[in-house]
């Protein structure tokens, strides 16, 4: 139980953070890659420069996936998972209706998720004006 705290305390870390670190080391990356790499090339040979720059942002975009690809098999994506699943409202209805088709209480699980169906009466007026519109 308190491991499952930690890793969900670990996941909300995650997610604030991120955006705020995206949007900082993007524009670090912007700026160093202006001022070492862009300005003292502006006289010389630009496919170089080019070149030297995808090859960079290849190694960098590896880096980013190998670390996701362990992240996603040993690292916290479980539980941001599972975070994302119960803080969802539609993912809660539908797995509490689960739990009642499960236990055989069709009824119940009707009532939850009423609010998802179509009005029957509301679909089938609008296909027939479909219909009469073509």
């Amino acid at each position: 139980m308190r491991r499952d705290r930690l890793f969900r305390a670990v996941a909300y870390f995650r997610r604030g953070y991120s955006l705020v670190a995206f949007m900082l080391s993007f524009t670090n990356f912007i700026i160093l890659t202006y001022k070492f790499v862009i300005e003292p090339w502006l006289g010389h040979d630009m496919l170089l420069l080019i070149i030297y720059v995808l090859s960079m942002g290849l190694v960098v975009a590896t880096a980013c996936v190998m670390l996701g690809r362990w992240d996603y098999r040993r690292g916290t994506f479980k539980y941001e998972a599972l975070v994302n699943v119960l803080n969802n409202p539609a993912w809660r209805d539908l797995f509490t209706a689960l739990y009642y088709i499960a236990s055989r209480q069709n009824e119940k699980a009707l009532a939850v998720l009423k609010k998802y169906m179509l009005n029957e009466q509301s679909s089938s007026t609008s296909i027939h004006h479909e219909e009469q519109c073509h």
